[in-house]
């Protein structure tokens, strides 16, 4: 097994592999039309991506003209990205094995964690912990992927994942997808341009304040924008301000749950707790950042 320490220093530093990968394994790949196992391979495919592409599925000798593998094992060529396209219950099993191979990310779009009740908290906690033992960052779980509009990179599955965006210097993340996948049309459709784009949804190992470090520290994007539903970590945010006013990059975040209701609902949806709204609300303004409401304002 690779350094623990070090592997988690080098992923922690740069995503560059995460959104400019040289290979991506997708386990659970598939034929099925609808499938999230075929949405992720189909992506890369019809956007001509440029490294390799590498099928994982004991069931299937090849997915769509691509050769499969049986297991993350028998792929003998570097991996970068694990595409996650399997039930929740073989998840934590999956990024172990990923871990082994040596890649450094690891996406897991299956709902059924955290916020699918008690069971799912401690689902959610034995996939946090391996990817934790493994040197894996994760995406996810219960997320629909990311995207690299600037050079066409779609890893993740629905319609949105099939569409072509405006390109330009915002970093866009979204603990919801759906949402983020709507900031993301409503920009394009304002002439706005997206560089790069996460939706981080439950959030087992990578925080939305992660990925908003990683997109701050990207040469090329110039604004990053958020859609939140909670935060667990004060600290993190504060920091996450100050390195956007260091670098004289607006930070532009939009927070829901403002009422109870919104609140559970946000809970429910990612397994956020939205917190205490005029805490965000002062902390926004503390802290620099551009509070806003809605798409229109965002935009």
């Amino acid at each position: 097994m690779r350094d623990e320490v070090n592997m988690m220093e080098s992923s922690e530093s740069n995503f560059e592999r995460l959104f400019s990968p040289r290979a991506v394994a997708v386990v659970g790949a598939s034929e099925t039309p609808g499938s999230v196992g075929r949405d992720v391979v189909e992506n890369l495919l019809d956007r001509n991506f440029p490294g390799q592409i590498f099928p994982v599925n004991p069931k299937r000798k090849s997915v769509l003209g691509l050769s499969c593998h049986t297991a993350l094992r028998d792929i003998k060529e570097p991996v970068d990205v694990v595409a996650i396209a399997v039930p929740a219950a073989f998840a934590v099993d999956v990024v172990r094995e990923a871990g082994k191979t040596g890649a450094q990310f690891a996406v897991v779009f299956a709902s059924g964690f955290a916020e699918a009740g008690e069971d799912g908290h401690a689902l959610q906690a034995d996939l946090s912990r391996a990817a934790q033992e493994s040197g894996i960052r994760l995406i996810g779980p219960n997320c629909q992927g990311f995207m690299n509009v600037a050079d066409a990179i779609h890893i993740g599955f629905g319609p949105p994942y099939k569409l072509d965006y405006r390109k330009g210097q915002v970093g866009l993340v979204s603990q919801s997808g759906a949402f983020g996948n709507s900031l993301l049309m409503g920009l394009s459709d304002e002439k706005i341009g997206v560089r790069r784009y996460v939706s981080t949804g439950n959030e087992a190992n990578t925080t939305a304040l992660d990925m908003m470090t990683a997109m701050l520290e990207d040469r090329g994007t110039r604004v990053v924008a958020g859609y939140i539903e909670g935060l667990s970590n004060a600290r993190q945010l504060r920091d996450v301000a100050a390195k956007s006013r260091a670098a004289n990059k607006p930070l532009v975040l939009w927070k829901v749950g403002r009422s109870q209701m919104g609140a559970q609902a946000a809970a429910s949806h990612t397994a956020s707790l939205a917190g205490d709204d005029k805490l965000y609300r002062a902390a926004f303004r503390q802290y620099g950042i551009v509070d806003v409401n809605d798409i229109g304002e965002m935009a």
